[in-house]
C-alpha cells in the first residue's frame, strides 16, 4: 500500500502549502522539526557543551535536507510547466535569504566594532565582507582563521561559512539540473546517473585532497568538499518525484530503519570532531544517507518519528530557525567574552535571545518581503544590490572607525610552531653536550609549549 505524501518546500526557507494534485510540494511540519533539531545541536556546539561536541553535524543535516527541498522544487516546476525558471527561482531565494542576512551583518558590525578584540579587528572587515557576498567559507580556508578559532579570538562571522556553501550551491545546481533536464527530456535513467556520479565525486574528491596533504580546514570548509551531503538529498528528490511522492506505507521496517538512523546519528553528534578523519573519508556521506532515512521516515504518514519532529515548540522553532541560525553566534560570542557563563547557561540564554530576535525578524521583517511575491528579478535587483551596497559601506566605515592597537595573534604562525614543534619531538635524541648553559636555553617552541599549557 502507498500514501501521498508531500514535503515542505522550505529548504530552510519557510515553508508554503500546495495541493497534491497540483504536484506541488505541500507542507510538512516534521521537516520543520528536524530543522529545529539540527539547529540545536549547532547551537550546543557553538556553546561549547562537551556532550554535543559534534553538534556541527546539525549543519549536515541542513544540507541533506536543502539538497531535497530545493531539487524537489525544480522537479516539481518542470514536472507543471516543462522547463526551469532560474530567474523565479533565484528571485525568491533573494526574497527569502537577503533580509534577515544583511540585518544580521549589519548587527554584527556594529557589536564587533564595541566588543572585538585586536585579532578580531584584524580580520573583521575581509570576514564580514566575504559574508555579505557569500564567499567566507574560502576566506576562512585562505586565512587559516579556524585554526585559531578552536583556542582564541574566533571570527564573528565564524557560522556564515555553512550559508556560503548553500549560497554557491543555489547559483550553481539549479543550472546543473536545468541542463540535465533539458538534455535528457526529463528525470529519466541518464539524470539519474549524472546525480550518482556527482555523488561519488563527492566521496572521492575528499580522499583525493587527502593524499595530496589537504588540511581538515580546506575539507570541512570546501564547497566541493561537502556536495556529497546537498546531492545525496537531490537525489531522495529525484527517487521521491519518479515515485509520484508517494512513500511505502509500511511503518514497522520504516521505523526500525529510523531508529537505527537516528540511533548513529546521535552517536556521532556526540562525539565527532571536525579534524576526524573519517568524516571525509565517508563519514559525511554517511551522515547524509541517515538524514535521508530520516527524512523519509519523518513524512511517513504514520511512522512515530513524524509524531515526534512535528511536536508544535519543534516546529515553531524549525519554522524561524533560519533567522536563529543567523543570531546565535554573534550572541554566543558576546556571552563568551563578556561573562563568565558556562556553557549550558550559554547556550540557554543564547537560544533565547536568538529565538526572540528571529522571531521578530520573520514576523516584520522577512514575511512580508516574501509576501510581496509579485517583485520581478529586475526590481529585486535595484533593492538588493544598494541595501548589499549599504551594508557593505558601513563595514568599512565601522572598520576604519576602529583598527586594531596592538599586533593581532598570527595563527598561522603559530600553528607552525607547533607542527616544528611535533616534528621536532618525534625525532631520536642525538648526542649532546652537558654544558649547563645549553641545558638551561628554553627555545622559541618549547616557550610556546609552556605559555599554553600555563
Amino acid at each position: 500500500m502507498m500514501s501521498r505524501v508531500l514535503p515542505s518546500t522550505d529548504s530552510g526557507v519557510g515553508s508554503q502549502a500546495g495541493s497534491a494534485t497540483s504536484g506541488r510540494l505541500t507542507y510538512q511540519p516534521a521537516l520543520d522539526g528536524l530543522r529545529a533539531v539540527a539547529l540545536l545541536g549547532v547551537v550546543a556546539y557553538h556553546a561549547g557543551i562537551v556532550r554535543f561536541r559534534g553538534g556541527f553535524l546539525g549543519v549536515s543535516a541542513f544540507f541533506t535536507l536543502s539538497g531535497f527541498l530545493i531539487t524537489s522544487l525544480l522537479l516539481a516546476e518542470r514536472g507543471e510547466t516543462g522547463r526551469v525558471a532560474l530567474g523565479s527561482f533565484w528571485a525568491r531565494r533573494v526574497r527569502r535569504l537577503l533580509p534577515a542576512a544583511l540585518m544580521t551583518v549589519a548587527g554584527t558590525i556594529a557589536l564587533a566594532a564595541m566588543i572585538a578584540d585586536d585579532s578580531q579587528l584584524a580580520r573583521l572587515r575581509v570576514d564580514a565582507l566575504s559574508s555579505l557576498f557569500h564567499f567566507s567559507n574560502w576566506r576562512f580556508i585562505t586565512s587559516g582563521d579556524s585554526y585559531g578559532a578552536l583556542f582564541d579570538s574566533p571570527s564573528f562571522f565564524r557560522h556564515f561559512w555553512s550559508l556560503a556553501v548553500e549560497e554557491q550551491y543555489y547559483v550553481v545546481f539549479p543550472i546543473v539540473v536545468a541542463g540535465g533536464l533539458r538534455l535528457w527530456r526529463g528525470p529519466g535513467r541518464a539524470f539519474t546517473t549524472m546525480l550518482g556520479l556527482l555523488a561519488a565525486a563527492g566521496v572521492i574528491w575528499p580522499l583525493v585532497l587527502l593524499a595530496n596533504g589537504a588540511t581538515t580546514d580546506r575539507l570541512y570548509f570546501g564547497t566541493d568538499t561537502r556536495v556529497v551531503e546537498l546531492v545525496l538529498g537531490a537525489l531522495l528528490a529525484l527517487w521521491w518525484t519518479r515515485r509520484g511522492r508517494e512513500v511505502p506505507d509500511r511503518p514497522v521496517p520504516l521505523t526500525i530503519a529510523a531508529v537505527g538512523a537516528v540511533g548513529v546519528l546521535a552517536v556521532m553528534w556526540g562525539t565527532a570532531n571536525p579534524a576526524d578523519l573519517y568524516l571525509y573519508r565517508g563519514g559525511l556521506a554517511l551522515h547524509g544517507l541517515l538524514t535521508i532515512v530520516v527524512i523519509v521516515a519523518a513524512v511517513a504518514p504514520r511512522g512515530p518519528l513524524r509524531v515526534v519532529l512535528s511536536w508544535e515548540p519543534l516546529r515553531r522553532l524549525g519554522v524561524i530557525s533560519y533567522g536563529a541560525y543567523l543570531f546565535h553566534w554573534p550572541i554566543l560570542l558576546l556571552l563568551q567574552q563578556k561573562t563568565s557563563l558556562g556553557p549550558e547557561q550559554r547556550f540557554a540564554i543564547g537560544l533565547v535571545i536568538a529565538i526572540v530576535l528571529a522571531s521578530l525578524s520573520h514576523r516584520f521583517v522577512e514575511m512580508p518581503i516574501r509576501r510581496g511575491a509579485g517583485a520581478a528579478v529586475g526590481r529585486l535587483i535595484w533593492i538588493a544590490v544598494p541595501a548589499s551596497l549599504t551594508v557593505a559601506a558601513m563595514i568599512v566605515a565601522v572598520t576604519v572607525w576602529r583598527t586594531p592597537t596592538e599586533a593581532p595573534i598570527d595563527f598561522a604562525a603559530a600553528e607552525a610552531d607547533l607542527v616544528a614543534l611535533v616534528a621536532d619531538a618525534s625525532r631520536p635524541p642525538t648526542p649532546t653536550s652537558t654544558s649547563t648553559s645549553a641545558s638551561t636555553v628554553a627555545t622559541p617552541a618549547e616557550t610556546l609549549v609552556a605559555g599554553a599549557v600555563e
